[in-house]
């Protein structure tokens, strides 16, 4: 249920959990920051533009809830 993922674009590797063991969970929570995300984050809740290149964009839990937790940064694309 774990994977070894490697970043797109530094290459550094780091372990993940699988989409399906994500999208069974009972609560999933996003804590995003930063203004280098807004425009990101806007294409994921409209879903616009290249939104389902964006792993977060396949978040979809099956029976549990999702919170997106986000700075004034990072909300400036939706507010």
């Amino acid at each position: 249920y774990c994977e070894v993922a490697r970043h797109p674009f530094t290459g550094q590797q780091r372990i993940t959990l699988t989409g399906k063991v994500i999208n069974n969970a009972a609560r999933i929570a996003f804590l995003v920051t930063g203004v280098g995300k807004g425009e990101k984050v806007q294409d994921i809740l409209q879903q616009k533009g290249d939104f389902k290149t964006y792993p977060a964009s396949r978040v979809a839990p099956r029976s549990g809830e999702l919170y997106w937790y986000l700075d004034q940064e990072a909300a400036s694309g939706i507010i």
